[in-house]
């Protein structure tokens, strides 16, 4: 809610009758303590609140806020505590108040409004690197409008995941919305097997005997470029290479795109650096 609809409900609303409500720099105070809407991080353990302090120097920092993990919590805002029921001033959104009712829609830095200025004008913008959290007015806009246009899915028999680091890294691949990051953790699934094939190669030749020599060849070509592992798991392990062809064709599309990538921006040792195999 914005301040003037907060001063106009105050005198039906107990909670805030007695409280002093200002204005702060276009935030609202409410019993000397500001809302600020946040995205934290999935790391954090959101079964306890956190406490934000200044680094200390010589002494013990003053603690100026709690991060309070708010969001998807479904409650009567009527029975919330009193530092709850600041935040969800600032969450709802009506110009009054028309349900009891109310699910959060972000978490909150309750902050001490005497510590706002210094807060908002020296640290505030800097808290994804500090804090693992980013305030709601300060996060980027990043969109990713390119979709996959798909009108029909086919199922593939023979297929095993056999690890669980395997799962892992599907589920953020499905969850992860960033494309290039899809990529990446798609890719590190073929990383893995590019261990674990040459490590079946030398266990065969192992397996066999007398194959010092081989083996020590193998080994050698484990070191090379990286494009020497992909093109080798590619036709020894891979059964239709004309499926993987049509996959691949989708790049067509996208080609300036895929050169600005691997050419213009990728390390050294990527595997498409080179413009020539």
């Amino acid at each position: 809610m914005k301040f003037e609809h907060i001063i106009a409900i105050k005198d039906d609303d107990e909670f805030l009758e007695e409280k002093e409500i200002r204005k702060e720099f276009h935030q609202v105070s409410i019993d000397n303590k500001i809302a600020l809407p946040i995205l934290c991080s999935h790391s954090f353990d959101r079964s306890n609140e956190i406490i934000v302090e200044y680094e200390p120097t010589t002494r013990k920092g003053p603690s100026i806020g709690t991060i309070k993990f708010l969001k998807g919590v479904k409650r009567d805002y009527t029975s919330l505590p009193d530092e709850e029921r600041i935040c969800f001033y600032t969450d709802y959104e009506e110009e009054v108040i028309v349900d009891q009712i109310h699910t959060f829609k972000y978490d909150y830095l309750l902050i001490e409004t005497k510590y706002f200025t210094t807060y908002r004008r020296k640290f505030k913008k800097t808290s994804p690197l500090w804090g693992s959290f980013f305030h709601i007015d300060d996060k980027p806009e990043i969109k990713f409008d390119k979709k996959k246009s798909t009108s029909k899915i086919f199922i593939k028999k023979g297929i095993k995941i056999s690890n669980s680091i395997y799962k892992d890294n599907l589920l953020l691949s499905i969850n992860e919305p960033n494309p290039f990051n899809r990529f990446l953790k798609l890719y590190h699934l073929l990383e893995l097997q590019f261990d674990l094939h040459t490590a079946e190669k030398i266990k065969l030749l192992v397996e066999q005997g007398n194959k010092e020599r081989e083996i020590s060849t193998k080994l050698k070509e484990y070191t090379k470029e990286e494009i020497k592992r992909l093109q080798s798991i590619v036709f020894e392990r891979c059964n239709v290479i004309d499926d993987l062809v049509l996959k691949m064709d989708v790049i067509k599309n996208f080609e300036a795109k895929a050169d600005e990538i691997f050419y213009e921006y990728g390390r050294q040792s990527n595997p498409l650096k080179k413009t020539a195999f």
